[in-house]
C-alpha cells in the first residue's frame, strides 16, 4: 500500500520508505531483519536518507509471530520495545515537532503495521484511525500479534 498523505501513521515497505520524500515533518522508524544489526551502520541504513525526518529509529528484529519458549535469535525483545517506545515517548512529549509517523519493515505488511497500530492505540489514542489501520487491504490484520503484544506489555510494565 502507498503512502496515504492524509494518515498520521502508516506502515510502508522498505521499497515505499527508501523513495518516501516527506512534505511535512515526519518520525521515521525503520525495522530491518535482524541479521542486518552487524553489518556497518552504513549498510545498514543506506537505503534511507536520514536528513528528510525529523528523527530515524533503526530497529533490527525478524517477523517472528511467537518465540514459543524457543530462542530466536533475531525475534523482537523486551530492549527493541523499550526502544521504540523511548523513541515514541521523547517525541510524542513534543508533539509540536513533528506531523506524522511513518515505519517502516521490509514488506511494511506485519512488524510496521504492528508497530503503526500501536502507535495510533497508545500515542495518538485516535479509535478511528487505529480502525482504519487495522482494515486496511493488504496488510496483516492486526499486525504481527507478537510484536504488537510485546509493545503493549513493555508499556504496561512502564507505567506500573
Amino acid at each position: 500500500m502507498p503512502f496515504i498523505p492524509e494518515l498520521k501513521v502508516q506502515a510502508l515497505s522498505k521499497r515505499e520508505a527508501s523513495q518516501l520524500v516527506p512534505s511535512d515533518r515526519t518520525l521515521l522508524i525503520s525495522i530491518q531483519d535482524g541479521d542486518k544489526a552487524c553489518l556497518p551502520f552504513k549498510q545498514r541504513t543506506n537505503h534511507i536518507t536520514r536528513d528528510r525526518y525529523v528523527a530515524t529509529l533503526f530497529c533490527y528484529f525478524d517477523d517472528i509471530q511467537t518465540a514459543n519458549g524457543l530462542n530466536y535469535p533475531f525475534a523482537i525483545n523486551t530492549n527493541d520495545a523499550k526502544q521504540i517506545i523511548n523513541f515514541l515517548n521523547h517525541h510524542f512529549d513534543k508533539p509540536e515537532s513533528f506531523d506524522r509517523v511513518i515505519i517502516h519493515c521490509q514488506a511494511g505488511v506485519s512488524r510496521s503495521q504492528a508497530v503503526a497500530l500501536f502507535v495510533a492505540k497508545h500515542y495518538y489514542k485516535d479509535e478511528a484511525l487505529y480502525t482504519q489501520l487495522l482494515n486496511q487491504e493488504g496488510k496483516v490484520h492486526g499486525g504481527n500479534h507478537y510484536v504488537y503484544n510485546l509493545l503493549e506489555e513493555t508499556l504496561a510494565n512502564q507505567k506500573s
